[in-house]
């Protein structure tokens, strides 16, 4: 379900993260947030946001 509504919201296909690697870095370099790893964790958080 929710990737349906972040496909319609955004207005292309979405999909969960399947790889890791994901960061939000600062233009120095500096990691400030590492979003959480697996496929199978971020559904059950998505499954608790719907």
């Amino acid at each position: 379900m929710s990737e349906e509504i972040c496909s319609l919201i955004k207005g292309q296909t979405m999909t969960v993260r399947k790889i890791s690697g994901a960061a939000l870095a600062k233009s120095n370099g500096e990691i400030f947030y590492t979003p959480p790893v697996g496929e199978a964790l971020l559904r059950g958080l998505l499954a608790n946001w719907e």
